[in-house]
This record gives structure tokens, C-alpha cells and sequence, in this order.
């Protein structure tokens, strides 16, 4: 079973590869996807409401989030949330974490 990285999630998304958010995902692009969540179901996991155009975000295998913010006024960018701010958001959505499941990614 394979499974996909960061780096290959963005590259998925973007129209031109994701090559020009490199710098961007530097330090998580090798990180390992456990699940994919639609953001409109299940928001971002994130303190502020700063990134408020998160349509799909993904669980990484450290606990952490990246969410693919599509922003309209400031383009596309790829915050990331701590382990800490993930748990607390997946014990609070709890109920609708299934509902929320875009792609299970199985574990090899």
C-alpha cells in the first residue's frame, strides 16, 4: 500500500505542480498523510480563525494538521497546526470525524 507525503499532496492540488510552495512546506513536506478531511465539515484545526478559507486539510503522522487555505485575496497557502491544537479539535468534533473523512489513507 503506498502512501502520500505532504509534498505530494500539494503537488496534487496546485495546477502548475506545487513546486512554488517548496519553501513553504520545507520543513513537513516528507511527513506521511493518515487521513484527508473536507474543512467545510470539519474545520481547521487552528486557535484564531486566521485561516478562514480551508476547504481540505490532512492529518500527518506526528498529530499535526496542514490545511490547503485557498485564500481569494492572498492566494494559496499551507498552514500547519500542532499536535496539541489537533488533539483538542478531534475530541471536539468527535461525532463528525467520519462524516468529515475524505480519503482513509491505510497505514503500510
Amino acid at each position: 500500500m503506498s502512501t502520500q507525503t505532504v509534498s505530494e499532496w500539494v503537488s496534487s492540488l496546485c495546477t502548475y505542480g506545487g513546486a512554488e510552495f517548496d519553501d513553504q512546506i520545507r520543513t513537513y513536506r516528507d511527513r506521511v498523510i493518515v487521513a484527508e478531511y473536507d474543512g467545510r465539515a470539519i474545520p481547521f484545526p487552528q486557535t484564531t480563525f486566521h485561516y478562514r478559507n480551508v476547504m481540505n486539510w490532512v492529518l500527518l503522522d506526528d498529530g499535526s494538521a496542514v490545511g490547503f487555505n485557498e485564500s481569494p485575496r492572498s492566494g494559496f497557502s499551507f498552514p500547519r497546526s500542532g499536535r496539541k491544537i489537533v488533539d483538542r479539535y478531534l475530541a471536539n468534533y468527535a461525532d463528525k470525524l467520519d462524516e468529515g473523512l475524505k480519503i482513509p489513507i491505510p497505514s503500510p
